[in-house]
């Protein structure tokens, strides 16, 4: 389990009720997270809180007066699990708390506006040794939080009222997906404030080769370029911007230019989030979609070393699709060998601020289905009931592309428009781990020893290992055809990316160097 100090404090009708505040600066909830590796929190009533001499706080006892509630929780956007039911327990390794304190567990889900949707929670008794609760979130919720709650009639305690220990049932953090890769477009050491930046390469190709010579797919009129003209960073956003003029690349002229952006990152399953704004007018195709990183399309990223694998059998995932003829709709569909090109595997909704505001647009993508949604509202399932290289080639690598292209039927008056995005990210699920803790895979095994090595053991035999910072850099890059490795981990700090490879077979790791 992870945790985030969250503290709600009900201090009757003479008090406030504070949210992340606590009253005279004085908690009324003490929660202890481990550091011993051990995932365990300790809860108990603050009893450093009592003063005799203010009459509101003291019953003239040697105790509070009024009613304590008080909460610690995790809190995450709706979405950011891999699907289904909730799962949330933990066993219960020690249970001290006296009887005039309540302790429960909670699941809750609220609108944007952190109006309450739906809870669920259960009384955590002294006689059980563990709890478990499973919980299906309701397609209209934005914000989710599990957590914890105390309550009891003493709210200013004077002495030590006992405590719970609770300790998670796995090496598992989190319920929640966790960022590997993605780009903010504000890292000041890359992109100068008020400037026009070019972007990061080390994140970033921008694919201008035309595939066939002439021109690129469904009869688009434009050329994509390497311009800063067409793709850069300013104000902490990405710009990828649609042009007319005349451009003449590869022995062919256009009237039209602009950018397409493959990622130097590719991945199987995972939950990918891209905050946008598109552009306006007529003919304008701007699309945040994916492809497999085995398609043999000349002129792509990943097409020299991987490609195998004509379109639609590597499989295309459009996130979303926005066509300037239809202003205030946006779509999302699934190209495969069973259905492509006009597929009949496609959702959207009606976003009638897509040009004029910011939207999320996200993809959850599982072993078992498809999730597209705009600011957590879904409108499409991709989930076909028999899985196969027809209707399913999704079990392995994909990679993000982000373009604007331009159709024939682009209007005459059209000069310039762009595509806006704050920030990409995509998160797999995954565990942090330390020295003191190692992956709960027994194919993979990976740990950072006490003279700062990574080591890597694989019960299968390791064709691959990259290593890349938290910002998606690539550190190292080793084929060693070993089942055991060692790589000096001293030169690096914080949160890293693990990607192995063994047999046709891939994990994905975050490991913690402190």
């Amino acid at each position: 389990m992870g945790y985030m100090h969250r503290f709600e404090n009900n201090n009757g009708s003479k008090g406030s009720y504070l949210e992340g505040q606590v009253w005279d600066n004085k908690a009324d909830l003490i929660a202890l997270i481990s550091s011993d590796g051990s995932h365990s929190i300790t809860l108990k009533p603050n009893s450093s809180l009592y003063n005799s001499n203010n009459p509101y706080w003291s019953n003239g006892a040697g105790d509070g007066n009024k009613w304590l509630e008080a909460s610690t929780y995790v809190e995450y956007a709706a979405g950011a699990y891999p699907g289904g039911p909730l799962s949330f327990g933990a066993n219960i390794s020690s249970y001290t708390l006296d009887n005039r304190y309540t302790l429960k567990a909670f699941i809750k889900e609220f609108t944007q506006q952190y109006t309450l949707v739906n809870s669920e929670e259960i009384t955590i008794e002294s006689s059980v040794s563990e709890f478990n609760m499973s919980y299906t979130p309701s397609s209209n919720a934005n914000v989710i939080q599990y957590g914890f709650i105390l309550e009891g009639l003493n709210a200013n305690p004077n002495k030590d009222w006992g405590a719970v220990t609770i300790s998670s049932t796995s090496n598992d953090n989190s319920l929640v997906y966790q960022e590997v890769w993605g780009d903010e477009f504000n890292d000041s050491t890359i992109y100068q404030a008020g400037k026009i930046n070019v972007i990061d390469g080390t994140k970033w190709f921008h694919q201008t080769k035309l595939p066939n010579g002439r021109s690129w797919y469904n009869s688009e009129v434009q050329h994509y370029t390497d311009e800063t003209a067409n793709s850069y960073v300013s104000d902490g956003t990405l710009k990828i911007v649609a042009k007319r003029e005349t451009y003449t690349d590869q022995g062919q002229t256009k009237e039209f230019t602009s950018a397409r952006l493959n990622s130097k990152f590719a991945f199987t399953y995972g939950k990918v989030e891209v905050r946008a704004k598109l552009p306006t007018g007529s003919g304008t195709w701007p699309a945040i979609w994916m492809l497999g990183k085995n398609i043999t399309e000349p002129g792509a990223y990943w097409e020299q070393e991987f490609g195998t694998t004509s379109w639609p059998a590597c499989g295309e995932i459009d996130i979303m699709e926005h066509w300037g003829k239809n202003q205030n709709y946006v779509s999302s569909a699934m190209h495969t060998p069973s259905s492509y090109g006009g597929t009949i595997n496609h959702g959207g909704q009606t976003i009638s601020t897509a040009s004029s505001k910011f939207h999320l647009y996200t993809l959850v993508w599982t072993p078992e289905k498809m999730v597209f949604s705009v600011d957590g509202n879904v409108h499409y399932t991709y989930n076909p009931t028999e899985k196969n290289k027809d209707t399913w080639p999704f079990d392995a690598d994909q990679y993000l592309l982000l373009n604007v292209a331009i159709e024939p039927s682009i209007v005459s008056s059209f000069k310039t428009s762009a595509m806006e995005i704050d920030y990409v990210r995509i998160y797999q699920l995954g565990q942090a781990l330390n020295s003191k803790t190692i992956s709960n895979q027994s194919s993979l095994h990976a740990w950072v020893n006490s003279e700062g090595q990574i080591k890597i053991h694989s019960t299968l035999m390791l064709d691959a290992i990259r290593l890349y910072d938290f910002h998606g850099r690539e550190l190292i890059h080793q084929r060693p055809y070993a089942k055991q490795i060692a790589v000096d981990g001293n030169a690096y700090s914080g949160i890293l990316i693990l990607k192995a490879e063994a047999e046709n077979k891939r994990w994905i790791r975050k490991i913690l160097i402190n």
